[in-house]
């Protein structure tokens, strides 16, 4: 914790340091860059260390430094109370807008801030206030960037942890420096396609249903998600079907979306949104010039997708049905060889 660079946080560094938390094995599981251990906690509960790529954390550390005005092998813990990391009084998409081209990552590839509401970067904000004092000290502005930036699944994790939306995750134990600890005991929903019929059609009725609490368990937030596979599910030890990475998930503000109308003159009636309707709103929704009250406010319209991707990428055998990342490419869309068996 004290030798730390830019850190997500500290409150698992405790149990760490007393060796509560022990690692089972040496060997890592890669899962996108990142090394995933097998864990236990007070040699009680089974968990996940995740350490995410370190790419991101090297590009951060650098820039830290240059907008301290200090040299590129700095300490980047040091320098970065004197950054406008430290500096900046709120989270803004501004702010989040100037950091993520500092950092090279195109908004595309980072669906948290596809609808960046004032309201959900709030709720950022207090996720990260540990101590609930609502003042974000250095530390916990720091921590929040560096997990921003480094690992924003951590960030949804936090997020919906804090809130209580038990919609289909991993929970999330805790962090120490560069690395999260999360609940373990997952067993890997492609490796339970044997199973009977009875079992395998339980465990997609769960995904179903998971789907429409993203859109519907919370009255003030939506969930998208747009990049189904099979590989991406797990069953838990309880055997609830969890979404085990949450990198590609936006969270939207159900604010933007239209009531009702009340006075007869427009109609609620919707068309059907297919993939190349989807395609088109993604390379829309995220064009800097775009107005994003009247994109974001279409995204209840095109969600219904994440049935048709749920069939299509993971309860079907069918060959003409290919893995689609709604998000990844530019293009909208992106093939894979394989095909799922559902």
């Amino acid at each position: 914790e004290e030798h730390c660079p830019l850190c997500f946080g500290s409150d698992l560094c405790e149990d760490i340091s007393a060796g509560f938390l022990t690692l089972s094995s040496d060997a890592p599981r890669t899962e996108d860059g990142a090394k995933l251990f097998d864990a236990q906690l007070a040699d009680l509960h089974k968990l996940t260390v995740k350490v995410p790529s370190s790419d991101r954390f090297v590009h951060l550390d650098t820039l830290v430094c240059k907008n301290a005005s200090m040299a590129a092998s700095c300490s980047p813990g040091l320098a970065a109370a004197q950054t406008f990391l430290a500096k900046t009084d709120t989270l803004t998409t501004r702010g989040m807008y100037r950091l993520l081209r500092a950092l090279d990552i195109t908004r595309s590839h980072y669906p948290l801030l596809m609808c960046p509401s004032k309201k959900l970067l709030g709720v950022i904000e207090r996720t990260f206030d540990d101590n609930d004092d609502h003042i974000m000290s250095v530390d916990e502005k720091l921590a929040m960037y560096t997990t921003l930036t480094a690992a924003p699944e951590f960030v949804i994790l936090k997020l919906l942890t804090k809130a209580n939306l038990n919609v289909g995750f991993p929970r999330l134990v805790g962090v120490c420096g560069r690395i999260g600890v999360i609940e373990g005991e997952l067993t890997p929903l492609a490796s339970l396609l044997e199973e009977p019929f009875n079992v395998r059609a339980s465990l997609a009725a769960q995904i179903l249903t998971m789907v429409d609490d993203f859109m519907e368990d919370d009255p003030e937030w939506y969930l998208f998600y747009g990049s189904w596979t099979l590989e991406k599910l797990a069953v838990n030890k309880e055997g609830e079907v969890v979404l085990t990475d949450l990198a590609e998930m936006a969270i939207v503000d159900k604010a933007y979306f239209r009531d009702d109308y009340e006075d007869g003159t427009e109609s609620r009636q919707q068309l059907v949104c297919n993939n190349e309707c989807f395609q088109r709103f993604t390379q829309e929704i995220y064009r800097e010039d775009n107005s994003m009250d009247e994109s974001c406010a279409r995204v209840e319209e095109v969600g219904h997708l994440m049935y048709a991707s749920v069939c299509a990428m993971i309860l079907s055998d069918m060959k003409q049905h290919k893995y689609v990342d709604l998000f990844n490419s530019p293009s909208g869309a992106k093939q894979h060889p394989r095909t799922t068996q559902g």
